[in-house]
């Protein structure tokens, strides 16, 4: 067995004194407004644009931090853990507007964002909310850095629609073509809506490295996914990395719970495995997000907050690998 050591009893700690009453918290951390010493600080961001099917988005972090205290309160598979004292609930962001233009509440949020980061030096993990977040969160670290941001984006579809108005399935193209994503630096994976057709691609062509669900499948019985993250790294480097994960890139059968659940996606252990082996290749992971629960969808079980409360666990390890080390 492996040994338990110091920092994995204080997760185990925490998550039983939630169940006895405590007060539930992204990832199972401090609740607090004070991010000094501070590695990393979630937020929630329960903002929709009202989607065109399964209302609910907006009720997705405090969900999460229901889930936390079952699905975050320890770090197998890896070999590590984060310290939980240097992990924060920032809480949740709501537009100040609400009922403005799903544009300017975003860019409301987006400057709500910058704000934040700007009050320490920390790194972001966000629960939305729909797939326009990024739009507020993406955005603003890529500002806050002055640099753009390369993508781990896990979807069932490539979000890259160039409309008019914003909406869940836009940010690829309109963050690509603002500068705050690199493009030619970032992968899709699970994508299986809009691959083999110009769809939403037309405007993009040959910008993103895409692994539809049978390419993802077929890498994982291959090798495990090793040659994949071996070109992951190979192609982003020291690069800065988002990562961007909507809720259906998992199988309908794993996830039913979110906006649009779609067959044919990945299974849960192949998310897994695929994290586990990103953790190994040293990528400069700055934040991330998950996106599109419909924590109403998920009853009884609450399965699908529990796989969501894991991803953004899996994020935020991937993040503290990739921080400074402090002295």
């Amino acid at each position: 067995m492996p040994k338990v050591n110091r920092f994995n009893e204080l997760h185990l700690e925490t998550a039983h004194s939630r169940i006895h009453g405590a007060e539930y918290s992204l990832l199972n951390a401090d609740k607090t407004q004070d991010f000094l010493g501070r590695d990393i600080v979630c937020f929630g961001i329960p903002f929709s644009t009202g989607d065109h099917a399964n209302l609910g988005t907006n009720k997705a972090p405090n969900a999460v931090r229901e889930s936390s205290i079952y699905y975050a309160s320890d770090m197998y598979p890896y070999p590590s853990h984060y310290d939980l004292r240097r992990v924060a609930d920032g809480g949740n962001l709501y537009p100040s507007l609400p009922t403005d233009t799903a544009r300017n509440c975003l860019l409301d949020l987006r400057n709500q964002v910058r704000e934040k980061l700007s009050q320490d030096d920390f790194r972001p993990v966000f629960i939305g909310g729909d797939h326009t977040l990024p739009y507020a969160t993406l955005a603003a670290l890529s500002e806050h850095l002055q640099e753009s941001l390369a993508v781990l984006h896990f979807d069932a579809h490539p979000d890259s629609g160039n409309f008019e108005e914003i909406n869940q399935g836009t940010f690829m193209y309109d963050l690509s073509t603002s500068g705050h994503i690199d493009a030619e630096h970032s992968f899709q994976f699970f994508i299986r809506n809009d691959v083999h057709t110009e769809g939403e691609y037309r405007h993009i062509t040959d910008k993103f490295r895409i692994f539809d669900t049978f390419a993802m499948h077929g890498a994982l019985r291959q090798d495990g996914f090793d040659n994949l993250v071996k070109e992951v790294k190979q192609v982003i480097g020291s690069r800065p990395v988002w990562i961007s994960f909507d809720v259906d890139a998992f199988d309908a059968a794993y996830a039913p719970a979110t906006t649009i659940p779609m067959h044919n996606g990945a299974t849960s252990e192949e998310v897994a495995t695929l994290f586990l082996k990103l953790s190994t290749a040293g990528l400069n992971v700055v934040g991330g997000e998950v996106v599109e629960l419909i924590p109403d969808l998920d009853v009884p079980t609450k399965t699908t907050c529990g796989l969501a409360a894991r991803v953004m666990r899996d994020i935020a390890y991937l993040t503290h690998l990739a921080l400074p080390k402090r002295h």
